[in-house]
């Protein structure tokens, strides 16, 4: 069985900026700081979806997306799939109706 997904020790910077991050007007900042200070406390992906009503694969993506992007992972990012293909405009002089 693997480890728990736990974020690192946190540096006194960015607990502060988490839990400055509490009081955001942004929902998705909010629930983002309130998952990763859980998580910086020592509560297991299970206990913090028991708590936040997510599920435990979604905290594991915060816990990972602060691993690789550290207080960026606060900004939400587009939810289109990168693998999504722009639709090409119809050539000029070609009547489409």
């Amino acid at each position: 069985m693997k480890p728990p997904t736990l974020v690192r020790p946190l540096a006194d910077a960015e607990r502060l900026a988490l839990e400055q991050g509490l009081r955001s007007p942004s929902a998705f900042v909010v629930r983002r700081c309130q998952c990763l200070l859980k998580s910086a406390a020592g509560l297991t992906p299970r206990q913090i979806q028991k708590q936040l009503g997510w599920t435990d694969q979604t905290v594991r993506h915060a816990s990972r997306a602060f691993e690789r992007e550290g207080l960026g992972c606060l900004q939400e990012k587009a939810s289109r799939p990168k693998s999504a293909q722009k639709l090409h405009a119809p050539r000029a002089g070609r009547c489409v109706s």
